[in-house]
């Protein structure tokens, strides 16, 4: 699993490389939760999928939504 602390909130970008490891290659769909994008391996080219999960900001301490 790969982590990457203080991204901005949105989408990936096509060619935008997350931990100097992997390079996004494009997006796969995009949930209530957060988006999926296809990526690849800079080192091995093995390709991948990332999820990227959207901050929720919650209306009332508690609140699920």
């Amino acid at each position: 699993m790969l982590v990457v602390a203080g991204r901005p909130q949105g989408p990936l970008s096509k060619g935008q490389v997350l931990a100097g490891l992997y390079e996004v290659e494009g997006t796969i769909g995009e949930g209530a939760y957060g988006w999926v994008f296809t990526a690849h391996h800079r080192g091995t080219g093995a390709k991948v999928a990332i999820k990227k999960f959207k901050v929720r900001k919650h209306r009332q301490p508690g609140c699920s939504n």
